[in-house]
């Protein structure tokens, strides 16, 4: 009877410490955010008139679904002043077959609304303009990779 309970007692001690070691997977390293959230910037009408330097994060916990939610901290650089952007969203005609091909998802209505609620944010920002930022990004495991997510 002891040596029953025993043997019951050790099964569970074995499972409880399997899942306390599966929880405690350590999330994304230092590449591996810098790298997903240039790659999530990019996909945006940001990413095509901006670029992020000095990415530090601060701080990773555990957040729901076996996300890791990291508070990062970076710099956002405009390459482009506001004034080029609404002229090309607005008016494609105005500007060359290279610029219309590169914004080609953001012309018309949906980059408006886009850069609307940009200059919500920045103002009528000017090529070479830097605001610190400061958020918190969810990354996932996905294949084997963490991925920043929106």
């Amino acid at each position: 009877m002891i040596s029953e309970f025993s043997r019951k007692w050790r099964v569970g001690l074995v499972a409880i410490l399997l899942v306390l070691t599966a929880c405690s997977e350590p999330g994304p390293n230092e590449a591996e955010i810098a790298a997903s959230l240039h790659e999530l910037h990019d996909e945006t009408l940001l990413g095509l008139v901006s670029h992020l330097e000095n990415i530090v994060s601060s701080d990773a916990r555990r957040s729901a679904g076996g996300r890791i939610r990291v508070s990062m901290q970076y710099e956002l650089v405009f390459d482009t002043d506001f004034a080029d952007v609404i002229q090309i969203v607005a008016d494609p005609g105005s500007v060359s077959e290279t610029e219309r091909a590169r914004f080609s998802g953001y012309i018309g209505i949906l980059g408006t609304v886009e850069l609307t609620g940009m200059t919500g944010r920045y103002g009528e920002f000017e090529k070479g303009q830097r605001f610190d930022v400061a958020r918190d990004v969810d990354f996932a495991k996905i294949k084997g990779a963490w991925i920043a997510q929106p």
